[in-house]
């Protein structure tokens, strides 16, 4: 609740974040951008360590995401770029 200077919570309150807009430097707070790049690094990491068990790869897997916020003509975008590690994998 309250966009970018709320918080958010999960339905069971297992975990709270008091939000803010990216730049403004407030202790204990996180912004949108940071929260869709920790899901969807972890998200990816998940899939990747399943296919990595299928084909017998060993390794831990490391997913780092950086996020971006566009604004053209048309209105907003978001960008992501993954960046993947893997033990012992080249």
């Amino acid at each position: 609740t309250g966009g970018r200077a709320g918080e958010v919570h999960s339905p069971d309150k297992s975990f709270s974040y008091a939000v803010a807009s990216p730049g403004v430097k407030k202790e204990n707070t996180t912004n949108p951008e940071q929260l869709f790049a920790a899901a969807y690094s972890a998200c990816f990491n998940g899939a990747l360590e399943l296919v990595m068990d299928q084909e017998k790869v060993e390794g831990k897997s490391t997913v780092t995401a950086r996020v971006s916020l566009f604004q053209g003509e048309d209105g907003f975008s978001v960008g992501a770029e993954l960046e993947v590690h893997i033990d012992g994998v080249d």
